[in-house]
């Protein structure tokens, strides 16, 4: 499976450092999926590698807090890596999955976000996690015309 890297490290893509916030998204935007790998496995270590593709439209494939599942915004909005035995199996999972089992990863943007989720962002002042919540909230507007 081709992955392309943004990145510092394995780089075979593009020809600047990706530290911008807007490049970031206009680049994530172009991807069904986007790995979102931590560098650190801990719970409720969650950074915006998991929020920022739930914003651009792609499909976070997470890896990092075993406890992921308490920050996200609805159900079925990402993949989880760790599910997975091997790097082939789950490069196997995305690239035989239909454009309706795609799709059905964005289904929860067309729902109500997440009590526990809506909660959580009023209770800590990240900044990354309300921006999600705007973020969805205008999309959700948009959509409704």
């Amino acid at each position: 499976m081709e992955v392309h890297s943004y990145g510092r490290k394995l780089k075979n893509v593009g020809h600047a450092i990706i530290s911008n916030h807007h490049v970031r998204h206009q680049i994530s935007s172009r991807y069904r999926f986007v790995m979102a790998f931590e560098n650190a496995r801990d719970v409720d270590y969650v950074t915006e590698k998991f929020f920022e593709p739930l914003m651009y439209g792609a499909v976070p494939v997470y890896f990092g807090a075993p406890n992921i599942e308490d920050f996200a915004p609805g159900d079925h909005c990402y993949i989880d890596a760790s599910q997975f035995a091997s790097a082939k199996e789950l490069a196997d999972f995305l690239t035989s999955m239909t454009d309706d089992d795609y799709m059905r990863y964005h289904e929860w943007r067309t729902r109500p976000l997440r009590e526990s989720f809506v909660a959580m962002c009023n209770l800590r002042p990240v900044p990354m996690l309300s921006q999600v919540v705007q973020t969805v909230r205008e999309k959700k507007s948009l959509a409704r015309g």
